[in-house]
């Protein structure tokens, strides 16, 4: 059942032990105009590609309130926690992203899209690139990226990878 289909999650829902060789191992929200959704638990989840717990693309007007994103990981791409991608107005309110590791924004990765991060906490993440540039909470990609955070209770808090 990975990915969940947006149209089927719900208040309380949790996906757990997904894995998933394209991107979007747990839920998918791709090409969504306007809407809400709430309450989603996203634990233990592998992508090989994008986003190991949560992958929104081309995506408009949509608010995702509620969600908790723990220990999911990328191998090879981008975003453990949420990569959300080529999307304008999307809202994460009250999220917590713990645990998640990627190669970028082991926490989140944003590329062309504009974001409003509201009461949400990102800790104990961790990127992986090479480059050491990988954003262990949060990385930001392309000029035409914006995000606002909305309140003082938005934290984002970075791990860095050990040397073993």
């Amino acid at each position: 059942n990975c990915p969940v289909p947006c149209a089927h999650v719900s208040r309380a829902d949790a996906v757990i032990n997904c894995t998933r060789r394209a991107a979007a191992a747990a839920v998918a929200i791709d090409s969504v105009r306007g809407g809400t959704i709430s309450g989603v638990s996203v634990h233990d989840c592998l992508s090989q590609a994008e986003a190991g717990g949560v992958y929104i693309r081309n995506a408009q007007a949509v608010t995702l309130k509620g969600f908790s994103v723990t220990n999911c990981s990328v191998t090879s791409g981008n975003g453990g926690g949420v990569a959300v991608v080529d999307s304008t107005t999307v809202q994460l309110e009250d999220w917590s992203i713990t645990g998640c590791t990627a190669l970028r924004g082991g926490g989140a990765y944003v590329e062309a899209s504009s974001l409003v991060l509201a009461s949400c906490h990102v800790a104990g993440n961790s990127a992986i690139a090479s480059s050491g540039l990988g954003g262990g909470g949060l990385y930001a990609l392309a000029s035409s990226t914006r995000i606002t955070v909305q309140n003082r209770w938005v934290k984002v808090l970075c791990g860095v990878p050990s040397a073993d």
